[in-house]
């Protein structure tokens, strides 16, 4: 089954994929949930780019919602970035409209999930969320590497209806 149809994929998917076709993986950024009083927490958004810097699963790119994918301009933080912004974004971490995408993050899928949901948003299918994360890929002995070059595709942003 190809990626296009995979929201899950799993490690030894993603293992098996990687030297014919490697997709493009996004790390995404964290944030605290630091308790605010009783049942009220107070999220407090920051980049985790020390995170990726020190081990990340080869060709993954990083993401920072606080930063790149967020609308500067919207009143509520962290907002999905405007449609330009957004495909600015991706194609300036090699992400065009042929590109599998597989996200993962360190936290249990909330920032890999996000991804995958703006990705699909705009109308990038070729998208799927590695199963159990950074996390899982290590403990399965799966490659750490560095970002290496990639050229600067297109990315065509088309919001789906609804």
């Amino acid at each position: 089954m190809g990626l296009s149809r995979r929201t899950l994929v799993t490690t030894d998917w993603l293992q098996a994929h990687w030297a014919s076709r490697p997709p493009r993986g996004g790390r995404a950024g964290l944030r605290d949930h630091p308790a605010a009083g009783a049942g009220v927490e107070e999220a407090t958004y920051r980049g985790a780019a020390e995170e990726y810097l020190a081990g990340h699963i080869p060709g993954a790119v990083f993401i920072d919602w606080t930063k790149t994918l967020s609308d500067p301009d919207d009143p509520v933080p962290v907002q999905v970035a405007p449609p330009d912004r957004f495909a600015d974004a991706m194609s300036g971490r090699g992400i065009g409209d042929a590109t599998h995408v597989v996200a993962a993050d360190h936290l249990g899928g909330q920032f890999a999930t996000r991804l995958w949901w703006a990705l699909r948003y705009y109308g990038h299918e070729r998208v799927g969320v590695l199963d159990g994360g950074w996390n899982r890929w290590v403990e399965e002995g799966g490659r750490r590497g560095g970002t290496g070059s990639a050229a600067r595709p297109s990315f065509t942003r088309a919001p789906s209806p609804g």
